[in-house]
């Protein structure tokens, strides 16, 4: 959990890094708000496991959130290092 946790941060910190490229900065916010939803749903599921059996729908849909959630964080966390390097080469 706590790397999950920090994997959010770096794609919350995104967004300010992006200030003045109003289009990649959009796409930071949605990258982390896209990786918040996943990561809360993943958690319920995951919550839910030990007491029902899960149903064939629910593990594709389980596994799809998943997929978004590493895709997300992957975004988060290239959106973090490019918009490091850009202050940083600024």
């Amino acid at each position: 959990m706590l790397a999950a946790a920090a994997l959010l941060v770096l794609a919350v910190a995104a967004v300010p890094l992006w200030w003045g490229a109003w289009a990649v900065m959009v796409v930071a916010a949605v990258v982390a708000g896209a990786e918040y939803v996943a990561l809360v749903r993943t958690e319920r599921f995951s919550a839910r496991l030990g007491r029902i059996a899960p149903s064939r729908r629910r593990r594709r849909r389980e596994q799809w959130l998943e997929v978004v959630y590493v895709v997300a964080a992957v975004a988060g966390v290239a959106l973090f290092l490019g918009g490091l390097l850009r202050v940083v080469a600024g």
